[in-house]
């Protein structure tokens, strides 16, 4: 499964991770704008990770005030920053949002 917010997109894995839970995650803040891709738990929902890897125990909603609202459902996503290539400058660029 592949989700995509703007310039991040999300890849369900089959893995499980540990470590300190929470209940709000900021994924990524945007360079030009300053808006934030921030995940939040549901009520009954656990965050485990970190921006680049996360798992959840329940369903989670990823907003930004550029983008229309993502419900996660249960499981571990990998977070991948877009990328292009410049061909004037002959280099792979990471997508600024």
């Amino acid at each position: 499964m592949i989700i995509r917010q703007g310039d991040l997109v999300f890849r369900k894995i089959d893995e499980v991770i540990a470590g300190k839970s929470c209940k709000k995650l900021v994924v990524a803040k945007g360079e030009m704008s300053g808006h934030a891709h921030i995940l939040l738990a549901d009520i009954s929902t656990k965050i485990y990770g970190d921006k680049t890897m996360f798992m959840l125990t329940g369903k989670a909603k990823l907003v930004h005030p550029d983008h229309d609202t993502i419900t996660f459902s249960k499981g571990t996503y990998v977070v991948v920053n877009e990328r292009e290539f410049d061909y004037a400058g002959k280099q792979m660029k990471k997508v600024i949002d």
